[in-house]
């Protein structure tokens, strides 16, 4: 028990950054909320045939008594959607030439975790000497002996396994970041109102992973920007030879009018993305749609309202300029025209 301890109330707090990049255990499911672990996430540069030796934090957060085992894995991305990974199967650990799982070493292959309790897991990763040049990746994480394995069948989850942080292993000095864009649209080409879905499909081409930013730019047909939205701004990354589509929203309380500008009928929308962050430059990735926003019925009550005002108005005129249309004149030959005798009559 001499690494055995009670948790103090702080390291608590960690468990609630598990979960950004180092959920490869999105395919563990629930049972990532029973295990704490730190670091969430490890990022290193390593050199062909270089050594590097760390330890990792795991700590127990079920009311029971668990025994876990502990694996090694190399994890992927969950098609389409950025930001997400998950466990491999055998079979796809057997394929997979971006897995650095074999790479890696641990001193224990299983533990016995009380309530609140934690242990350290050294480690040790070695790279091969002939490993091209590019970002590997693996994650350490416990499972729970009770569970089913399921990683020999499929990545599906199973109630009570656990956890661990993503390690993602860049090699070599080569590290491209590089990436294209495949469309960017929205999900209707026509809105009475907002909100207004814009679909991204990022493209990974590089040999590391990437995080795209950027902004959407909203522009009305006089050519004023009417608003401006973040692209991508919980930092969803996409990795290596993958491709993600990446999902903006925007949303507007006004019907006609945004921050004092038109904001109906056809709206362009500019997108403009830079994605390099460990080699900065300007390599802006940007692309343009255009929707219409058209509230109709608004506009359609609004004709009719005008409609109505105009037939009502022209009523009354006619009615007001008929009081005198019943006048006509009596000839008398005695007299000139100019003074001609009227007498009111009736017309039938």
């Amino acid at each position: 028990m001499s690494k055995m301890k009670k948790i103090v109330p702080l390291i608590l707090a960690l468990t609630l950054f598990g979960f950004y990049f180092s959920t490869p255990v999105s395919a563990l499911g629930e049972a990532s909320l029973s295990l704490g672990f730190a670091p969430t996430s490890i990022y290193l540069d390593l050199k062909p045939g270089e050594t590097f030796k760390d330890e990792l934090t795991f700590w127990n957060l079920a009311p029971s008594t668990i025994t876990y085992e502990v694996r090694i894995r190399g994890f992927k991305q969950i098609e389409d959607i950025p930001g997400t990974s998950r466990i491999q199967t055998d079979f796809e650990e057997k394929n997979d030439p971006y897995s650095a799982s074999s790479w890696i070493t641990v001193e224990k292959e299983s533990v016995q975790l009380h309530p609140n309790e934690y242990f350290t897991l050294p480690y040790t990763i070695k790279v091969p000497k002939d490993v091209a040049v590019g970002e590997f990746n693996a994650i350490i994480f416990l499972q729970s002996k009770s569970g089913i394995n399921p990683l020999s069948r499929s990545s599906a989850a199973l109630a009570d396994l656990g956890s661990g942080p993503a390690i993602l292993i860049n090699t070599g000095d080569d590290i491209k970041e590089l990436a294209s864009l495949e469309y960017f649209k929205t999900d209707k080409n026509f809105y009475e109102y907002t909100p207004v879905n814009f679909l991204t499909r990022y493209l990974n081409t590089g040999n590391t992973h990437i995080t795209p930013a950027g902004d959407i730019i909203l522009e009305n047909f006089l050519g004023q920007e009417v608003d401006r939205i973040p692209f991508n701004p919980n930092k969803q990354s996409l990795l290596r030879s993958n491709s993600a589509v990446y999902e903006n929203t925007w949303e507007d309380k006004g019907i006609f009018f945004k921050n004092g500008k038109i904001a109906v009928g056809p709206i362009k929308a500019k997108l403009i993305t830079t994605y390099r962050a460990k080699f900065p430059g300007f390599a802006p990735l940007s692309a343009t749609t255009t929707f219409w926003i058209i509230p109709w019925k608004v506009i359609l009550a609004i004709l009719f309202t005008i409609t109505l005002i105009i037939y009502l108005i022209s009523r009354r005129k006619i009615k007001h300029n008929g009081q005198d249309t019943h006048i006509t004149y009596i000839n008398n030959p005695a007299l000139d025209n100019d003074n001609q005798q009227r007498y009111p009559t009736n017309s039938y």
